[in-house]
């Protein structure tokens, strides 16, 4: 049997941290810009990397969300094109197989002035949000954003450790 000092623990920075038994790693949250951001560690030392990359989160954050828009932002525009097309296609009962040519020289025929307008780096920050931050037992971790519905909705990571900074970002 688990005593209290093995399920819990207190950071005088980032607040208490209860061991989730099912996931076994230690979950807290922190608030930031009005937003619950969820708390993970593998292992309790990995508190001195949430405390180092935290000590900044404004920073922080913003360099991860900018990483990320580096890495993505082409598949996002990808994705956005592809969805914007079909609700065209499928508003004016167009052949599903139509090649982007062919959609394009639709448009400047029946609709002047209509195209895709792509996101820039500045427009996928903003839609993007941290919603946790899992730190491993190797001290490495993973940030975990809600997409802004720029994916459909699936989750974007960022991985990182602290000598070497952000490593990969997917979806």
């Amino acid at each position: 049997m688990n005593s209290n000092a093995d399920t819990t623990f207190s950071d005088p920075q980032l607040g208490d941290f209860i061991l989730n038994e099912d996931l076994d790693w230690f979950q807290g949250s922190f608030v930031f810009q009005g937003r619950r951001i969820v708390l993970n560690l593998e292992e309790r030392q990995g508190i001195e990397v949430l405390r180092k990359i935290l000590s900044n989160p404004e920073s922080f954050l913003e360099s991860a969300s900018r990483y990320a828009a580096g890495k993505l932002l082409s598949n996002s525009n990808s994705w956005g094109y592809d969805a914007w097309a079909n609700e065209i296609i499928a508003a004016n009962n167009l052949p599903q197989a139509m090649t982007q040519t062919e959609l394009e020289g639709w448009l400047r025929k029946n609709r002047p002035g209509t195209r895709y307008v792509p996101l820039s780096a500045d427009d996928f920050v903003r839609r993007i949000s941290i919603k946790s931050i899992l730190v491993w037992d190797d001290d490495s971790y993973l940030l975990s954003f809600d997409d802004g519905n720029l994916f459909w909705g699936h989750e974007i990571q960022v991985d990182g450790d602290l000598p070497r900074g952000f490593i990969a970002a997917k979806i």
